[in-house]
């Protein structure tokens, strides 16, 4: 059986999810990020086999998430950079850490502090509105059909409810 290709959905979540909502993939973004961008380095810090490291990095730059840069003496060898899509995908992975350090970091604590530069303060992701700066609360958001909607798998039963929900303003 073969792997559900989400890219096709007619959903940002679900075309998101088909690049990045893989375990190893978020976990090599993180490295990335926070500057292990040799594949040996990654492969050692992740305890990760050869073989998916290789798939998720080939994926990652196939997707434009990442940029491998060749380094040293060696032209097989590269330094794994986050594109300007990759970037844009660090709000998903501070996400994931406030999540994981509110519910699942226990008494022992946050693993990582994330320090904001600019002041120096410890800090962790707030959404807020762009438009107004409000934070976005759940219970504050609807959701509408956008220009792209359409039905179809992923979205069979959504488009139909969120037409149906919409409010006059």
């Amino acid at each position: 059986m073969g792997r559900t290709d989400f890219g096709q959905m007619n959903c940002s979540i679900a075309r998101t999810v088909d690049i990045l909502a893989e375990p190893w993939t978020l976990l090599i973004l993180r490295d990335v990020l926070m500057g292990i961008r040799q594949f040996d380095e990654i492969r050692q810090d992740l305890g990760i086999s050869t073989n998916v490291l290789a798939d998720r990095l080939k994926r990652l730059s196939a997707h434009g998430v990442v940029e491998g840069r060749p380094y040293g003496a060696h032209p097989n060898r590269f330094e794994y950079h986050l594109t300007e899509k990759g970037r844009d995908a660090v709000p998903i992975l501070l996400a994931l850490v406030a999540w994981g350090d509110r519910w699942e970091a226990g008494r022992a604590g946050a693993p990582t502090d994330v320090i904001h530069t600019q002041c120096g303060a410890r800090t962790a992701l707030v959404a807020h509105c762009s438009a107004c700066g409000e934070p976005l609360a759940p219970d504050a958001l609807e959701y509408r059909n956008g220009r792209g909607a359409r039905t179809g798998r992923g979205t069979r039963l959504l488009r139909e409810r969120l037409a149906s929900r919409r409010r006059p303003r």
